[in-house]
């Protein structure tokens, strides 16, 4: 196609008609043309993004494109993220991720990225797959442990301990990086 071609085909529009009320309509607007995206409400999704997106900047799907995987035990996001920029690394894409500000698409949006870019053949799908930490929860290797450096912890009286089925505190078992 020459570009007389493709000025006849899609003229340029006025400023004032091709002006959007909002985040919300450019996503619809986005989605009725063929987009396949997150879900408008996760960290991922803005104005920035869905412009990346349209101008080919940053890696996404067309709806025709979808394969559609059901993933029983889902790993951990982070390790979706990891997982999914491989895929998009290996065909010189970028995914739009700012990993300091942790602005990555919902968990759903990253599976059927990994299985449209899989063919639907990634271990996540496979029948036997459990994510790493649910099977060293299964298998009991790992208990989370409090820390215990200044000695609060130790010889707790009776009557401050939660029972079976009270609210307790939420101790912090380990840091952000460890996680």
């Amino acid at each position: 196609m020459n570009m007389q071609q493709f000025t006849q085909a899609n003229p340029p529009v006025a400023l004032e008609e091709g002006n959007l009320k909002n985040k919300k309509a450019l996503y619809e607007l986005m989605t009725r043309d063929g987009w396949y995206m997150a879900k408008l409400s996760s960290k991922f999704m803005n104005q920035k993004v869905m412009n990346l997106i349209r101008n080919k900047k940053i890696f996404a799907i067309m709806q025709r494109q979808v394969i559609f995987r059901i993933c029983c035990s889902p790993p951990s996001k982070q390790t979706l993220v990891l997982k999914y920029e491989s895929y998009v690394a290996a065909q010189n894409a970028e995914t739009g991720f700012d990993h300091d500000r942790e602005n990555y698409p919902d968990k759903d949006y990253l599976i059927l990225l990994i299985a449209t870019l899989s063919n639907g053949n990634d271990e996540i799908f496979h029948k036997t797959y459990f994510p790493p930490s649910t099977e060293r929860r299964k298998n009991g290797i790992e208990k989370p442990t409090l820390s215990n450096n200044d000695g609060l912890m130790t010889n707790i009286p009776m009557h401050l301990r939660a029972s079976k089925g009270e609210r307790s505190l939420r101790m912090n078992y380990c840091t952000k990086e460890e996680r």
